[in-house]
């Protein structure tokens, strides 16, 4: 399986998941191809051999697509989904707020729970109009 393909900004995961996706419709579509062959009672040998040939490279084509999706589910079980602090580079870890700016941060988004427009409001009074 090449990882080459995946870009490493928007995420393993999440790139995994998009990979995921198509070749599940391709092996749904195989399978609706399959259980759409049909084959007349009467039909002569020529056609019989032509329907097993097609059966045949349906079944190959499914066991394939088969094969590549749990590869790819199974590297998808395999990836971690949640970074540690640690791993973090130190300018996308973010600090503690202290207790009075979280209590009006918490303050202000009660007010604008209750009563959308408050938080402009607010800010007018604390700050004028141009802060």
């Amino acid at each position: 399986m090449d990882l080459g393909h995946w870009p490493l900004d928007q995420g393993l995961r999440e790139a995994i998941r998009n990979d995921i996706v198509p070749r599940l419709g391709r092996l749904t579509r195989k399978y609706a191809e399959y259980a759409a062959q049909t084959l007349h009672p009467e039909a002569d040998a020529k056609k019989v051999e032509q329907w097993q040939q097609r059966q045949a490279a349906l079944v190959e084509a499914i066991e394939h697509l088969e094969h590549e999706l749990s590869e790819v589910k199974q590297l998808q079980s395999q990836t971690p989904k949640h970074l540690a602090w640690e791993d973090l580079p130190e300018e996308a870890q973010f600090q503690q707020l202290a207790p009075s700016r979280k209590r009006l941060l918490d303050h202000l988004t009660a007010a604008e729970m209750t009563c959308p427009g408050t938080n402009l409001k607010l800010a007018y009074s604390l700050f004028g109009p141009n802060p």
